[in-house]
């Protein structure tokens, strides 16, 4: 069987042996929260299915992964590369109705009701840049968000 370190701890304790370290607390791991990834790969895994129906590239949609741990020496390359803090998670490189493609912010369902959408400033900035170059650009919460933005899109 295995023990945690403060569950060992908590043992000790009951059975009166002094402690003499501070164990790690456990982490409780939220199950019930759907997280944008699982959201974002929901999106990605219906669009194979349902690009050839609308006779597109597959790779017409295209997640642009830029959050995530990353070292100080990896991150200061990427900058240099290019990447921009704010870039939205997807693009629909598909021109429609007047705009040269779609991009799409995707969100955690929960963050829909915090202060601020869970919305960066600096993702404020390219969205309402993006839309003045001539894109059109979404917030969404759900991957059904996003399935209705990129349908509407496309039948315009």
């Amino acid at each position: 069987m295995h023990y945690s370190e403060s569950k060992i701890a908590t043992l000790l304790k009951e059975q009166g042996h002094p402690v003499t370290f501070v164990p790690k607390p456990e982490r409780k791991h939220n199950t019930s929260r759907v997280s944008e990834s699982r959201e974002q790969q929901a999106l990605m895994k219906w669009w194979d299915a349902w690009h050839k129906s609308q006779a597109l590239h597959r790779n017409l949609l295209m997640a642009f992964p830029l959050q995530g741990a990353r070292t100080p020496r990896n991150g200061a390359r990427m900058k240099r590369e290019g990447c921009r803090k704010g870039t939205p998670d997807m693009l629909l490189a598909v021109p429609r109705g007047g705009c040269h493609g779609l991009w799409i912010e995707m969100k955690a369902p929960d963050q829909l009701n915090t202060s601020d959408g869970g919305v960066s400033e600096e993702q404020w900035d390219i969205l309402h840049a993006l839309n003045g170059q001539g894109y059109l650009t979404a917030l969404t919460y759900s991957f059904g968000q996003a399935q209705d933005c990129i349908i509407k899109y496309l039948s315009t």
